[in-house]
């Protein structure tokens, strides 16, 4: 027997309407926005945005030369500064951050590209007007693979993953 839904196991949703929700997610609509475009719950937009944020997350984990301890110094360098300073100021620990992950891995990035990523990252996250630490990991992770899918289909790329490793 086909499955309903070749992207996401036991959805109650259409393949259809999946994918256009995916298309939604991958040009940054907020899950709110997404609900009312699509006539789901909200709660149901932001289900599925976390767990495709997981699977971004696993995704970049699989693929990604950059050490997790060295993703936590990021990820605590931003909670202990506080969402409000993250978003406003370019102080020091995020100086001492990125040095630390160019330093890490040698080869990774050029310093203009590691800063070209925390620009893109800190722009990108000051839209969530702060993010709850439990998420950070996940919105890192898809700030990660959206910059290093810049270039191409978003859209087209991530429903490639979906079907390789479904919800």
């Amino acid at each position: 027997m086909e499955p309903k839904n070749k992207y996401y196991r036991h959805a109650h949703i259409s393949e259809r309407k999946f994918r256009q929700l995916v298309h939604y997610f991958t040009l940054d609509l907020s899950a709110a926005d997404v609900a009312q475009l699509t006539n789901l719950t909200r709660k149901t937009a932001n289900t599925i945005f976390l767990k495709i944020r997981q699977r971004l997350a696993e995704e970049c984990d699989r693929s990604s030369s950059l050490p997790a301890s060295e993703l936590q110094l990021v990820m605590e360098d931003y909670l202990r500064r506080g969402a409000s300073e993250a978003n406003h100021a370019k102080g020091k620990g995020e100086l001492r951050a990125t040095q630390r992950l160019m330093k890490s891995t040698p080869g990774l990035a050029s310093p203009a590209e590691m800063e070209d990523f925390r620009h893109f990252a800190r722009k990108r996250l000051q839209k969530f007007y702060g993010v709850s630490g439990h998420t950070l990991y996940l919105h890192l992770k898809e700030c990660e693979w959206r910059y290093n899918m810049r270039h191409e289909d978003l859209n087209a790329e991530l429903l490639k993953l979906l079907r390789a490793h479904p919800l």
